[in-house]
This record gives structure tokens, C-alpha cells and sequence, in this order.
């Protein structure tokens, strides 16, 4: 090897190096998920009226498999009206 091309070859080892402390670096530190406990996926007992039908729902609603979604909001939230409003369309 000429003189010449050593500090080319030294720069790129150290590009080479640095480019894949960061990537290790970046796989290696994501936080790891884990899954929710059993507890913490159970709705607790509640009762409540339904402002559309007017009926009393309790936990019991939650129970089935599916998606569901509870709004829960304050009559002195000016947002959480509006959004109550878009949800019932």
C-alpha cells in the first residue's frame, strides 16, 4: 500500500466503526414491551345510564370479545362536547 492511501483507508474503518456502534447501539436499546396483566385488562364494576337510549349499562357490556369504546366526559368540558357530538354521528 502507497503512503498515500493509508489515511483514506484509516477514515473509513473509523466511518465504517462509528456507523455500526450506532446502529447496535439503537437495536440494543429499545425498551422491551411487555405484555398487561390479567388485572389490569378486567373493566371494573361500574353502573351508568346511557345518554342516548337512556338504559342502565353495567361492566357486564365489556365483557364479550370486540371493541368497544366508553366516553367518558365533563359537562363543564367545552372540547369534550364537541367531541361527544362527532362521536354520536
Amino acid at each position: 500500500m502507497s503512503p498515500k492511501t493509508m489515511p483514506k483507508l484509516f477514515g473509513l474503518f473509523i466511518v465504517v466503526a462509528v456507523f455500526s456502534v450506532v446502529v447496535v447501539a439503537a437495536l440494543s436499546d429499545r425498551p422491551h414491551v411487555e405484555q398487561a396483566k390479567e388485572s389490569t385488562l378486567m373493566v371494573p364494576n361500574f353502573s351508568a345510564v346511557s345518554v342516548i337510549s337512556g338504559k342502565e349499562g353495567t361492566q357486564v357490556l365489556f365483557q364479550d370479545n370486540g371493541y368497544k369504546l366508553l366516553n367518558v366526559w365533563a359537562s363543564w368540558c367545552g372540547i369534550c362536547k364537541k367531541e361527544h357530538e362527532t362521536l354520536l354521528q
